[in-house]
């Protein structure tokens, strides 16, 4: 089968279909096939094409007829709701007798069950239709499905822009999966990265930046680096460089410088000194004089 999905909303040309929760049918289904056509157009592996809103139920079988002749031409998806008070469920009507046409309606209700959590009511063949037949499962060229997406009667299934996304990204994956495709798994986004903290900036005598810096020690060194011709300032532009001098050179402190006292002590030290020498002198005079020991 091509890679081709053809989408109809069930009621065109002003047919309003059922009506329930103050809401028409026809609104409903154009607006699931609206989103559900963008989201099959957002994954890009198909061709998506839309029936005409304002065509009705015969001059769009025949407008897709115009531009598809044959059976493998493409999937065509023809999207209705349910009427029945209290009752919900999605379901799906193929070309009663045929196995495959039976097996694509399975896949595609299969799928609009799995996103929206309603009920499956599975497949149903067209013969057994009130009508015997459907007409966009029986006349239209390509494979044909008919689906029921919830129920739009009071005490139905939820409806509204929210719940019709939820109905367009089961179609959308469902229609996917006839033609033996998966979605495209969506990028995930990368945060973009914290910006640098900067607290203090080095700009030279010029005005233009140096260098910008998360800690005092670096806004520091690349001052010293350039020699001083600069200056340091905050993250509010104020100018710190005299708070950094002061902080990184500090003002050398002088020796202590000597008391009275001290030089008083000092000079008695000497004195002491010498007389110690004068009566060493003296001791060693004696013993030499007297031949002692």
């Amino acid at each position: 089968m091509n890679r081709r999905i053809i989408l109809c909303a069930g009621h065109g040309a002003g047919d309003s279909g059922a009506v329930g929760q103050g809401r028409t049918e026809a609104a409903e289904v154009i607006d699931i096939v609206n989103r559900t056509a963008d989201k099959l157009r957002a994954d890009g592996q198909v061709e998506v094409v839309v029936v005409p809103h304002e065509l009705d139920f015969v001059q769009g079988i025949n407008w897709v007829n115009a531009r598809y002749k044959n059976l493998e031409d493409g999937f065509a998806l023809e999207v209705h709701k349910n009427a029945t008070v209290n009752a919900h469920g999605v379901e799906t009507w193929f070309y009663g007798g045929d196995g495959q046409s039976q097996h694509y309606g399975q896949i595609i209700v299969d799928h609009l069950a799995a996103v929206t959590g309603l009920p499956n009511r599975g497949t149903k063949p067209d013969t057994s239709n009130r009508w015997g037949r459907l007409g966009w499962i029986r006349d239209t060229n390509p494979w044909a499905i008919l689906v029921e997406a919830g129920f739009i009667s009071d005490g139905g299934d939820p409806v509204g822009p929210a719940a019709n996304d939820q109905y367009a990204e089961g179609l959308k994956n469902g229609c996917l999966a006839v033609l033996g495709l998966s979605p495209v798994p969506k990028p995930v986004p990368v945060p973009p990265p914290a910006p640098a903290v900067v607290n203090f900036r080095v700009i030279g005598n010029d005005g233009k930046q140096i260098g910008a810096y998360k800690t005092e020690d670096n806004a520091w060194n690349k001052y010293l680096s350039v020699l001083g011709a600069a200056k340091i300032v905050d993250s509010q532009g104020k100018d710190v460089t005299p708070q950094f001098i002061e902080k990184y050179r500090p003002t050398p402190t002088q020796p202590p410088q000597p008391t009275p006292e001290s030089t008083e002590l000092k000079d008695m030290a000497k004195d002491i000194g010498l007389i110690k020498a004068m009566l060493q002198w003296l001791v060693d005079a004696f013993k030499s004089v007297f031949n002692l020991k």
